[in-house]
């Protein structure tokens, strides 16, 4: 465990070099990675934020305790086993996992174009809270997709579409420009 006793202050890990995470870290404010990062082992990361700012894959658990900022891909080339994000999201590129995926706090999709949450063995993918960005929405499980929260209240969705699965809306709010597939 990194920081496990006393945690650090910040972890900045720069450069373009992958790196690989075989254990728990734990920080007092933000961990940034700038790299590719791969999850090497089930792990839980703690602080106030954790930003990836380029690819992340890894075919373990990934707990993000905190705020977690998701520039790059996710997934793309391992996907994931499962994510969990305990507080806000913020979004860029596609999330990709063999299990579940689940945001906990707010969601925000970043940038244009579009946003695809994919779950490869039909687990649950679950927004509690809000989801909300210019970004047409692709979710694909054959589990439940469930929206706990208001769907494009703040910034509408270009559009929403939900394939295989079950869908639980539970949200006050579905907000799209374009089409709602479900």
């Amino acid at each position: 465990i990194v920081g496990g006793t006393n945690p650090l202050n910040t972890l900045e890990v720069l450069g373009n070099n992958p790196i690989t995470l075989n254990y728990n870290v734990s920080t007092n404010n933000t961990q940034n990675y700038t790299g590719p990062v791969t999850i090497g082992a089930d792990l839980t990361l703690t602080g106030t934020t954790m930003r990836f700012e380029d690819t992340l894959n890894g075919a373990n658990n990934l707990t993000v305790s905190v705020n977690g900022e998701f520039i790059g891909e996710v997934g793309n080339g391992t996907p994931l086993e499962n994510l969990t994000v305990t507080e806000s999201s913020n979004i860029t590129g596609n999330i990709t996992t063999n299990g579940t995926q689940t945001y906990s706090g707010a969601v925000s999709l970043n940038g244009s174009g579009s946003a695809k949450f994919l779950s490869n063995n039909g687990s649950n993918i679950s927004f509690n809270s809000t989801l909300d960005g210019g970004k047409a929405v692709v979710v694909e499980t054959n589990g439940t997709t469930l929206f706990g929260g208001a769907v494009g209240g703040s910034v509408q969705l270009t559009s929403l579409n939900v394939s295989n699965g079950s869908t639980t809306l539970n949200a006050s709010t579905v907000n799209t420009s374009g089409f709602q597939n479900y």
